[in-house]
């Protein structure tokens, strides 16, 4: 198992499922009968997150549970599946769809209906070195909560980020939860000349509504995690383009 690259919600799965299930140094159907770990799973009501994303992360992570890939790390003879349709758990606008505290931790853990329940974040480490922007699980127990697009987890069954020369690349064709379709950090050598590029389309987008706009208008990309921000200022007129559809123009 790779605890860092299988980091996305339900291949992180992977490592706290393994926590339950008994593991085999050998994955040959001749020395050990697969066992089948069938998972209840909710998604917060404020967030989109469908069976099908659920069996992908679900396949990914019965693949990376079954690889022995350093001295240290033990092959699993599991099989990850879901049970039932994924459901919902919480109230719009509750605010549980991003854990933010222990007591918001410790009310969605509490959640008996789901063996597994998808936030859409974790701020900071809550639930020990093993946990916290990933996911937590009681051991001994039955609950799990996982975050929906975690750093470093799958998207459409491949890794969500990867590492350029010159910075790093988010990619999710699924774009879920929030509509994100591209994320590019590059370096700048000199100073001004970093960029960060910020792709998203589709329903699951949330957008404003651009006539309404008024100078100066302030982009921002913040981590939940850590609290950083990055951000950039555009004050108009004259601008590029502006109308209904897009807001285009020179940071100041």
């Amino acid at each position: 198992m790779r605890p860092r690259g299988i980091a996305g919600t339900l291949l992180t799965l992977a490592v706290l499922v393994a926590a339950f299930v008994a593991g085999s140094t050998s994955i040959a159907a001749a020395q050990v009968q697969d066992r089948r770990q069938d998972l209840t799973i909710a998604r917060h009501t404020d967030i989109v997150y469908a069976n099908g994303t659920a069996d992908g992360r679900l396949a990914t992570g019965t693949t990376a549970l079954r690889v022995k890939d350093r001295a240290s790390d033990v092959a699993c003879c599991v099989v990850l599946s879901r049970s039932g349709n994924v459901g919902t758990f919480g109230v719009a606008g509750d605010g549980l769809d991003v854990v933010t505290s222990q007591a918001e931790l410790t009310q969605v853990m509490a959640i008996a209906t789901h063996r597994v329940k998808v936030v859409t974040s974790m701020n900071g480490n809550m639930c020990g070195t093993n946990g916290g922007l990933l996911g937590c699980a009681n051991q001994p127990g039955t609950s799990m909560a996982l975050t929906v697009n975690a750093a470093g987890g799958t998207c459409a069954t491949k890794l969500c980020w990867s590492e350029k020369t010159t910075g790093f690349k988010y990619k999710d064709k699924d774009l879920t939860p929030d509509g994100m379709l591209q994320i590019l950090l590059k370096e700048g050598l000199t100073a001004g000349k970093a960029k960060i590029i910020v792709k998203g389309k589709g329903v699951n987008l949330d957008m404003p509504n651009l006539t309404a706009l008024t100078s100066p208008v302030t982009m921002q990309i913040r981590n939940v995690g850590t609290g950083e921000c990055w951000g950039a200022q555009y004050s108009f007129p004259p601008v590029i383009r502006h109308d209904a559809v897009i807001f285009k123009d020179k940071a100041d």
